[in-house]
């Protein structure tokens, strides 16, 4: 079975090459026909104006570079390198003169006008095997609480304009696909590319360092430049941190981006880290005296000391951190699946109303809600090894609301009478 990636990739002779590049941080180009989705797309907004027509108050983005005339013997003139304009929010209506006037106009929202796209999306991240869907992430930062892992563009370039956003790179992972014209990009690396990526719009917030304006950076001190032309059919796989810019020549174009906002391996681990150690209370104390202008006190690092030890501790339990600790927390239930714990008959009595004896190990007993007696005895007698949201929701039998029951099972979980993980096969 042809999966999504495959689709936008079908000429690449290997199979997985898609995600190889992908896992290495590494572009890849295929050129071929226009792809059928992605072709209906362009017949829909092929022009600015179209879109304008079909949603004028749409808020867009619109970009471009000062004349280097204006700043004549200023360090930025004589350096050949010009501060990148961005516009202020915009409509599509309102940026349609900018367009004609030379300007790039990308369209961030398009997620919710574009189905199709939506479902192209969510079957790359199937393949990939990566959250395709949001998740509950019980107060882990981005990017586990994001409404969305992925957003749609629309890049309309006017012919002749220069590049739009300069050599740059992006904090996201892309999937470019080309739908009109034609437009060279130039893609490489820079030896001394930061990481973790720089972030100007959390940057700007602070009040040192100050945020430091972007600007379009030389092509001679990004590495292995390619020069790639795209046109219609065209997919660039362009993964995070890698420097591209692109320049239309005589026509215009129009290109649609998948856009993924993906957690990494060190996400993933320090995720994992967090959910383990602060279970412990004592990891949720503050570190006094790490902070001190003269330094951190002895009794701090002591504390940091204690700290790295526990660390060292689980990660000497890799599988358990990734299955229990960071999934099993992360599975909304969209993504997951409940198993009955052993010694749950002892713990959960069947009762009018059913009680918890010694809720969580904390020596107490908690009544759980008199409607939830027909869900309890099915979870204590007939549910399978592993089941999942919708089997419980049949088997509350009307008695309970689907928020109530997704909040019975958590309060289950939280009280050792099941065990939560991710996904679904297997079962």
């Amino acid at each position: 079975m042809t999966d999504a990636l495959q689709e936008l990739f079908p000429g690449t002779s290997a199979y997985d090459a898609p995600r190889k590049h992908w896992a290495e941080g590494r572009h890849l180009i295929e050129h071929g026909d226009q792809k059928a989705l992605e072709e209906q797309i362009a017949k829909r907004f092929s022009t600015p104006e179209a879109l304008a027509k079909f949603a004028p108050d749409m808020e867009v983005s619109v970009y471009g570079f000062r004349d280097p005339a204006r700043d004549e013997g200023s360090a930025a003139a004589t350096q050949d390198v010009q501060d990148l304009y961005t516009f202020p929010p915009t409509t599509i209506s309102d940026a349609v003169p900018l367009y004609h006037a030379g300007h790039t106009i990308i369209c961030w929202k398009m997620l919710e006008h574009l189905p199709e796209a939506l479902r192209r999306s969510t079957g790359i991240l199937e393949a990939l095997g990566l959250p395709h869907q949001p998740i509950a992430a019980r107060g882990l930062a981005d990017p586990w609480n994001s409404a969305w892992p992925f957003v749609l563009s629309l890049v309309y370039t006017p012919a002749g304009a220069g590049s739009g956003l300069g050599m740059h790179y992006d904090r996201f992972d892309s999937v470019v696909v080309h739908l009109r014209g034609h437009k060279r990009w130039r893609v490489g690396r820079h030896p001394l590319l930061e990481f973790p990526l720089y972030n100007e719009e959390l940057a700007a917030r602070l009040d040192f360092p100050p945020s430091i304006p972007r600007l379009a950076t030389h092509s001679e001190f990004v590495t292995g430049l390619e020069e790639i032309d795209m046109r219609a059919g065209s997919v660039l796989l362009l993964p995070r941190g890698i420097y591209h810019t692109t320049l239309a020549d005589d026509e215009a174009s129009l290109s649609l981006g998948y856009h993924f906002a993906l957690p990494t391996w060190s996400h993933v681990l320090l995720a994992a880290l967090e959910r383990r150690l602060t279970r412990e209370p004592w990891m949720r104390t503050t570190p006094f005296g790490a902070f001190g202008l003269a330094g951190p006190t002895d009794e701090a690092r002591q504390g940091m000391a204690s700290a790295a030890e526990r660390g060292r501790e689980a990660l000497a339990d890799p599988r358990s951190l990734l299955d229990d600790d960071l999934l099993g927390n992360l599975a909304s239930h969209h993504q997951a699946a409940f198993q009955v714990e052993p010694d749950a008959g002892a713990r959960l009595l069947i009762s009018e109303p059913p009680v918890v004896v010694d809720y969580g190990g904390q020596g107490i007993d908690v009544e759980l809600p008199a409607e939830a007696a027909p869900l309890c005895r099915w979870m204590l007698g007939e549910a399978p090894e592993w089941f999942v949201f919708d089997e419980a929701l049949k088997a509350a039998e009307g008695q309970l609301s689907p928020r109530d029951v997704w909040n019975l099972l958590q309060e289950c979980e939280e009280a050792g009478v099941l065990r939560r993980r991710w996904g679904t096969p297997g079962r």
